[in-house]
């Protein structure tokens, strides 16, 4: 892996910053805030101004057809993605609109016999309930033809969705979509759950609700926002630091229980904390159920009900994890049995569609090149794909299109259905685009380091200057320090499968425990002393609070010269 170090702030960045110590310069410097006004503004997301609603395109539409439904007592079905973040979009906007007296249910779209998004056989069986308007939330961009022919069965619709739309746009009654050509919405980085509540947003204001009502659906938003990996950066970063609040003082009933079982502290919930632990558990129903059993927690009024139901996910989860551990042992063995192509593709008939997604981000992880993993049905082949930065996914798909049945995603992530006589087409086409567009620079695994690091420069001030960040996601990455020199004064393997490997490390006279995640293979060749990129984080256990090191990559030092580049 290289490890890319950037050049040090000029003298007048450090004068302006002078405030922060060396390594907080650098970290400032290195996302673009060298004065002490903006890094003022960007520490603290509270004095962000929230975009006007009404500026995303059609929302006066949107909110005008949902009082008609409201005035005509018309029922109103909320349409979501089966993800953490189409869940989490349909309870805000449920509570949002049972708030101002509407009458509401919902469908999510079981993966398995329906597939990703709108289909032609929901459509029909909605319109055949005493439902009136539609609203999707966290998909439809692409849906042409399906919102036509809900149209065409008496149903309006209203589209809320933030993936990349196609060459048409569905002839919706409302298409609320930041991405839109002729949006005058200032972000187009929301999630499907962003582009909901700002929705929610503009119905409340319409009806002269107080701000106390928006705020407290922000916690739905911070969940699906981090959990879909949008980058957290304007709006998105102000959205999730108020979401983080709401979750932390005043959880509701069903994200309480679902905190308690994935092992965290009430009150000590951050964007990692979702990340790695209560969007997982929410994304698992989805994959191997029903998305709709994250849906009841989401909305639980009863204490032992939401427990029930979280220890339900806990188990979902863990088997959403032998799936995945299933399909990537098994794709990586095909993979090896072959060329290692500039972009890898497996498919076959007994993979578990629920987690290819997952088995597809493993693999690009493991051969850092984008990569497909699909399970072959009885006509058509439904695969995921996962990118690397400088490929874009979703843009090499377009140029595929008359291949695929359909398709869509982000630069880094994408879905899609494909005939299976074209499998081995879109294969031999993707690897000529992937040829094209990346050398053999792009295909080494890089890690960029915000800064060089002595031990005794790493203590409680760097980690609250650390929480200042927060959250940290896509667009304001975690800090990644390197220290080169570290002795290894202790190794062992932890985890249930071993694969983890635990150290003491010291310099200096200071000591760290450290976790390097699925590096366990490399114990038994471990030199006693080593070159470390790591990120500094707490580590909660039994009650006691430390300091630990997280580490992102080991070098040995005779290779220095070999993965360092410096001046970047």
């Amino acid at each position: 892996m290289k490890w890319t170090i950037p050049n040090s702030p000029p003298a007048e960045v450090n004068k302006s910053l002078r405030s922060f110590n060396r390594i907080e310069q650098q970290i400032l410097f290195n996302r673009g805030y060298l004065t002490e006004a903006s890094v003022n503004e960007f520490l603290d997301p509270g004095t962000f101004i929230e975009a006007d609603p009404y500026l995303i395109t059609e929302m006066k539409e949107a909110v005008s057809r949902i009082n008609m439904a409201l005035e005509k007592d018309q029922e109103i079905i909320i349409y979501g993605d089966y993800d953490a973040d189409g869940v989490t979009a349909t309870a805000l906007l449920d509570e949002a609109l049972r708030e101002i007296g509407a009458s509401v249910n919902v469908y999510f779209p079981d993966r398995f016999s329906e597939g990703y998004g709108l289909n032609h056989q929901a459509v029909e069986y909605i319109a055949a309930s005493d439902a009136k308007l539609l609203i999707t939330v966290d998909c439809g961009v692409r849906a042409v033809d399906e919102v036509a022919h809900a149209t065409q069965l008496g149903l309006d619709v209203i589209i809320t969705d933030h993936h990349v739309q196609g060459d048409a746009l569905p002839e919706a009654l409302a298409l609320l979509n930041p991405h839109r050509a002729d949006t005058k919405y200032p972000y187009e980085g929301l999630a499907g759950v962003g582009v909901a509540y700002k929705l929610a947003q503009a119905i409340f204001r319409d009806k002269g609700l107080p701000s106390s009502k928006e705020t407290a659906l922000l916690d739905f938003v911070a969940i699906g926002t981090v959990a879909d990996m949008v980058p957290l950066t304007d709006e998105n970063r102000a959205l999730v630091k108020m979401g983080l609040d709401v979750l932390n003082s005043s959880p509701r009933i069903g994200l309480r229980a679902l905190i308690n079982v994935s092992g965290y502290r009430e009150g000590g919930i951050d964007s990692s904390s979702i990340g790695f632990g209560l969007g997982p558990r929410l994304n698992a129903a989805g994959r191997v159920q029903s998305a709709l059993t994250a849906y009841k927690l989401l909305v639980a009024k009863k204490p032992q009900t939401a427990s029930d139901i979280a220890k339900e996910l806990e188990q979902l989860n863990n088997k959403r994890k032998q799936l995945t551990l299933d399909v990537v042992e098994r794709a990586i063995e095909t993979i090896k049995r072959g060329d290692i192509e500039s972009i890898l593709m497996v498919a076959e008939q007994d993979f578990h569609e629920g987690v290819v997604g997952l088995a597809a981000s493993r693999i690009c992880d493991e051969f850092y090149r984008p990569a497909i993993v699909g399970k072959i049905g009885e006509s058509h082949t439904r695969a995921s794909a996962r990118s690397i930065p400088g490929f874009h996914i979703t843009a090499a798909l377009e140029k595929c299109s008359d291949l695929l049945d359909r398709f869509g995603g982000h630069e880094a992530a994408a879905g899609f259905s494909v005939r299976n006589e074209n499998i081995q087409a879109l294969q031999e086409r993707l690897s000529a685009i992937a040829d094209q567009e990346m050398g053999d620079e792009e295909l080494i695994p890089a890690v960029g380091i915000d800064s060089k690091a002595e031990f005794d420069e790493l203590g409680e001030r760097i980690m609250k200057f650390i929480d200042l960040l927060q959250p940290c996601g896509q667009g304001n990455n975690w800090p990644i320090f390197c220290t080169e020199q570290v002795q290894v004064r202790d190794s062992r393997l932890v985890g249930a499968d071993k694969s983890h490997l635990k150290m003491t490390l010291r310099k200096s006279s200071i000591s760290f425990d450290a976790i390097a995640f699925r590096m366990g293979d490399i114990i038994e060749r471990l030199p006693e002393f080593i070159d470390i990129a790591y990120r500094l984080e707490r580590n909660s256990y039994l009650g006691y609070e430390s300091l630990q090191l997280n580490i992102v990559d080991i070098q040995f030092p005779e290779n220095r010269g070999t993965y360092r580049a410096e001046g970047i």
